[in-house]
């Protein structure tokens, strides 16, 4: 995790740690620091790297002790410290070794292509205002000051993405089952709940946001996470940091070679299984949806505004389609004998079903006789199921 002495960089506490990390980065640029607390180069690029951390706040930097992660220095071939691994896609792209705050700059500017800041991103302070009333962007700000920038930093991805191409429909869709979405955003407080206040609907294993949706509330989102963030990195803006003492006549000035690495005896820390993390991860997240949704004064909320008694009185009402008439009914009789009939499994709709939006139909069959009714039971369209019986 990380720490205020740290910036937004990651501190791996342990092996296991390490390759997950990496593997939940996806695409951005992971910067790595191995060190060691003896290390003088080491402490002395800490609050650089520290710094550089908020400054580059599009990638993912962690530091990784090498006394206290012997597997991950070994399976790394580290040497000699301070050393800097670059990451993209899970794959090592860059190194360098030695304490060259400028070398280091310049490196994370070539892989990610310049800083972000903060200070020259425009915020529309009506929108903020706004923002910063949503219940979930406050519950967003109670999580700890790391997770909420990685989170925020998603969810400026999604926005981000839909704004700028509000046609595009892969946009506009996150797979619940996405690694990322499950152990970044999922059990953030507060993150999920902003996607729904955006547009987001829950449909199936998909979070969708309809095409039809307005931006409005994605531009809000966008300027109130920009603006917490440029508050953010003000306070912690880089400070004094301090020089090097001692130097080689073969090294540049203002570049501290780096300590040589003692004997790494290579083993094997214990772990958790990271299904048993995945799992206790959406365990925590569901737990907190019940609760949200256990809530009293939110159900009498939700119910003054859903028109409940007219949702109860509609299915009793003959519908007419297309020049027919149905009803609403649990389970269809057969039409021959007047006995209940059983679902027999989904079938492809025909042309005159989809004409109307059905996009599954319910085969149906007598329990009695063995016959499939004519009319062939349901059809269900995008977000609702209804029983349909051509009289």
């Amino acid at each position: 995790m990380a720490s205020p002495s740290h910036g937004n960089a990651i501190v791996i506490e342990k092996d296991s740690q390490f390759q997950q990390q990496i593997d939940q980065a996806g695409n951005r640029l992971v910067v790595v620091d191995f060190n060691a607390s003896w290390c003088g180069p080491c402490r002395m690029m800490a609050p650089i790297f520290a710094n550089l951390s908020v400054k580059y706040s599009a990638a993912v930097f962690l530091t990784v002790d090498v006394d206290k992660c012997k597997r991950t220095a070994a399976t790394q071939g580290i040497r000699a410290m301070p050393t800097f691994f670059f990451y993209k896609n899970r794959k090592k792209v860059d190194e360098m070794q030695g304490a060259n705050p400028t070398g280091l700059e310049d490196r994370i500017n070539q892989w990610i292509g310049g800083a972000v800041e903060p200070d020259n991103v425009t915020v529309d302070p009506k929108r903020v205002a706004t923002g910063r009333s949503w219940d979930c962007f406050e519950q967003l700000l109670d999580n700890p000051a790391e997770v909420f920038m990685d989170a925020s930093q998603l969810l400026l991805k999604f926005a981000f993405n839909i704004i700028n191409n509000p046609d595009n429909p892969k946009y506009r869709t996150i797979r619940v089952g996405n690694k990322i979405f499950q152990s970044r955003l999922l059990p953030v407080n507060g993150a999920v709940e902003c996607l729904f206040a955006v547009g987001f609907q829950e449909r199936g294993d998909q979070l969708v946001c309809p095409p039809g949706e307005l931006l409005e509330n994605m531009l809000i989102l966008q300027d109130t996470l920009n603006d917490e963030q440029s508050r953010r990195s003000g306070a912690q803006a880089p400070g004094p940091t301090a020089k090097p003492t001692t130097t080689r006549d073969n090294q540049p000035p203002g570049i501290v070679p780096g300590c040589s690495q003692p004997s790494i005896v290579s083993k094997p820390a214990s772990s958790s299984s990271d299904k048993e993390k995945d799992f206790l991860l959406r365990l925590q997240s569901s737990l907190q949806h019940v609760l949200l949704y256990e809530d009293p004064d939110l159900q009498r909320r939700a119910y003054n505004m859903i028109p409940v008694a007219e949702l109860k009185e509609k299915p009793r009402r003959p519908v007419k389609k297309q020049g027919r008439e149905e009803r609403w009914v649990d389970k269809p009789s057969c039409p021959s004998c007047g006995s209940l009939t059983f679902p027999v499994g989904v079938v492809p709709p025909t042309p005159e079903e989809m004409s109307w939006g059905a996009g599954n139909v319910e085969s149906y069959k007598c329990q009695n006789c063995g016959k499939k009714p004519a009319w062939e039971g349901v059809a269900s369209g995008p977000t609702v199921s209804h029983y349909a019986a051509e009289l």
